[in-house]
């Protein structure tokens, strides 16, 4: 794990560099690059691209922090700096998609733009763009999974075994720190880039509008669904159990029948 990537003097100022935060902001800006790429391949406007795009990037960030704090208001209320702070965990990635979807519709619907083209479009770069989003997970050793003795574990450190070595070295410095866990953040990176590459490969396709987006939401919540059954939630989490797995079929059934009717159609 490597939750800083730098921290030093440059020219005489201190600065810390976040991997988790450097992730974050390299996700938006990829996932914008290849947006901004296919959709004037697909002679979309540019005024049209920047407008909702940009504005729906910005609500990626701003709904996954609401979901996150909706659903951990417990825990923000007594750390509420942790709701306008970049450099820890604490955002909800279906709140980020949830937030970016709504903003898009309703601009598209003001700039007489179809949704379900401008959504096709976006999905390449919104698969690649998670896959960035975990891999900041990964570097910061959040979001990892439950123990596992399969060979791809992955050795995250424990931290509350680790700080109580520190300060009692001499009397438990038998107990281990780390332990092999599932690296549930690269199976979503993973299950992100192929998602991204099976969209790239139904726009190039030329398949009806929404197709894109439709397919690339069912598949990468099944995936999201499955992995989290082997992920560890953050020790602060306290919603109910079955809340996310409600979240997923719902969205899963919503996006089956709305592929229906554009088939349909």
């Amino acid at each position: 794990m490597k939750p800083i990537l730098f921290e030093g003097n440059i020219f005489g100022y201190y600065m810390k560099i976040h991997a988790y935060t450097s992730c974050l902001f390299l996700a938006a800006f990829i996932a914008f690059i290849l947006t901004y790429y296919i959709g004037r391949k697909n002679r979309v406007a540019i005024k049209a691209i920047l407008s909702v795009y940009l504005l729906s990037g910005i609500m990626v960030f701003v709904g996954a922090r609401i979901l996150n704090v909706g659903l951990n208001y417990h825990y923000y209320i007594k750390n509420p700096f942790e709701i306008i702070t970049l450099e820890r965990r604490g955002f909800s990635l279906y709140g980020g998609f949830i937030g970016a979807s709504m903003t898009a519709f309703f601009l598209c619907r003001k700039n007489n733009v179809s949704f379900l083209k401008m959504a096709d479009i976006a999905t390449p770069g919104m698969g690649i763009g998670i896959a960035f989003s975990r891999l900041g997970c990964f570097l910061n050793g959040c979001c990892y999974g439950k123990e596992t003795t399969m060979p791809w574990g992955v050795e995250f450190q424990d931290t509350m075994l680790s700080n109580a070595k520190s300060i009692f070295k001499s009397f438990i410095s038998f107990l281990p720190s780390v332990t092999k866990r599932h690296p549930t953040q690269i199976y979503e990176l993973i299950a992100g880039v192929i998602c991204a590459w099976i969209t790239g490969w139904i726009i190039r396709k030329k398949y009806p509008d929404g197709v894109a987006f439709v397919v690339f939401t069912i598949l990468f919540t099944l995936c999201r669904w499955i992995n989290f059954y082997f992920r560890v939630m953050p020790v602060y989490i306290n919603q109910v159990p079955f809340f996310y797995p409600i979240l997923y079929m719902g969205i899963i059934t919503l996006s089956v029948l709305v592929y229906i009717k554009i088939i349909r159609t």
